[in-house]
């Protein structure tokens, strides 16, 4: 099409995330363990409502949309990306200094378990950008 089409990934639950914070199991001992070991964090939720919407542009012709995102609404591009490749143009924003070790909590909304453990968000973003066979 004569078009560049692209895609802005917004907060797809309406959550203020200064503001909320990530519901937990009812467990007398707040640990992420006996949350996050089956449910997923509220980033992965918001990851796949992404997903869906990227989903529907392909349903509506559009191969490869575009995302764009800027802070913790870029890292979710990029992991959009990263998870479908082939189904994904560019991503572009800027991160604005976010990270996962930001988190000061297992409920903070930008909690996600072992994000950092593969370089934050700019592992994510290489990661997702690299060139894949």
């Amino acid at each position: 099409p004569p078009f560049d089409w692209g895609l802005v990934a917004r907060d797809a639950y309406g959550i203020d995330s200064d503001t909320q914070e990530q519901s937990l199991v009812k467990n007398p001992r707040k640990a992420a363990c006996f949350t996050y070991g089956y449910n997923p964090a509220l980033f992965l939720r918001r990851l796949a409502v992404l997903n869906a919407a990227v989903d529907h542009f392909h349903a509506w012709g559009i191969s490869r949309p575009n995302l764009s995102g800027d802070g913790d609404q870029l890292a979710l591009a990029a992991a959009a990306q990263l998870l479908r490749h082939e189904g994904i143009g560019k991503v572009v924003g800027k991160s604005n200094q976010f990270d996962f070790d930001q988190a000061q909590s297992i409920r903070d909304p930008h909690f996600l378990p072992g994000a950092m453990r593969f370089g934050g968000i700019q592992g994510l973003i290489a990661s997702a950008s690299e060139d894949r066979p």
